[in-house]
């Protein structure tokens, strides 16, 4: 696997762990995503799976330097589907909601048109197109609005802030659904061991704004005993918020085709507020 110091690698290994099953990590030094070995390494690989949680994830930092969000993104991505394709390696590629403009106002279903609005959105689906032509059987896992995990994140910023501020404004405008890390790597095994294949979107059940869950974070913390500086949260809008990186304001994804074909399903997101505060 790729990415195993990331928020979301770093769940997949302890995942894999607990299923009994043996992996490779591939740090930094040995996988540079933006060297000119990476077919080359990735040929040279004796897996079943490759699953690749790497990725240039600074939403905002990408609107400065979209050729690098492209080069990590979108042309590693190619090579590795290339060094796979050698090495008849299956690939699962974590992708993303942001591939989506936020238009509609239903479950976005696998198939729904497909318009970033973002540079970081834009670099994943070049990803996505790369997997998704090379390969003969890829599979493609969107999924939204990571959190939960040991490095920082919203979840955990939210709580940094609330330990630290009397005051705090979170967007209450932008709708998704949650998911935490911790839930979603195991789908992820889950879905390797049933030999998925094709675009799949896998998150927590539920939708909610940043704000409502920030709210229920605190709330939680607070049933637990724990004593915030926090004495008001309040609803701010995105224009207001002013982050360099649009974001589409309704990115909820469609869950059927993963939970009817192959059976995987993540618990509703509220049910992971108590385990994502132990990591905060």
């Amino acid at each position: 696997m790729t990415g195993a110091s990331g928020q979301l690698g770093a769940a997949v290994l302890d995942a894999l762990s607990d299923a009994g099953l043996k992996s490779v990590s591939l740090t930094r030094s040995e996988l540079d995503l933006e060297g000119d070995r990476i077919e080359e390494t990735v040929a040279g690989l004796q897996v079943d799976w490759l699953l690749h949680c790497a990725a240039y994830t600074a939403v905002d930092q990408a609107e400065r330097e979209p050729k690098r969000a492209l080069r990590i993104n979108g042309d590693a991505t190619a090579a590795i589907a290339r060094g796979a394709a050698r090495s008849d390696t299956r690939v699962l590629y974590v992708s993303t909601d942001y591939v989506f403009d936020g238009a509609m106002s239903e479950p976005y279903p696998e198939d729904a048109p497909v318009a970033p609005i973002n540079a970081y959105g834009q670099s994943k689906r070049v990803g996505e197109l790369a997997v998704l032509e090379i390969l003969e059987r890829p599979l493609v896992v969107r999924t939204s609005w990571l959190m939960g995990g040991g490095t920082p994140n919203f979840a955990s910023t939210m709580m940094r802030l609330g330990r630290t501020r009397d005051t705090l404004e979170v967007v209450c405008d932008q709708r998704g659904r949650p998911t935490w890390v911790f839930d979603l790597a195991p789908a992820l095994i889950e879905l390797m061991e049933r030999d998925a294949e094709g675009v799949l979107h896998v998150a927590n059940e539920g939708e909610a704004t940043w704000y409502e869950v920030a709210d229920a974070l605190f709330e939680q913390a607070r049933a637990q005993g724990e004593a915030l500086e926090l004495r008001e949260l309040r609803e701010t809008t995105t224009e207001r918020y002013g982050a360099p990186a649009a974001r589409p304001s309704y990115s909820v994804l469609d869950l059927t085709r993963a939970r009817e074909t192959y059976g995987v399903t993540l618990p509703g997101w509220r049910s992971g507020l108590i385990r994502a505060l132990e990591n905060c």
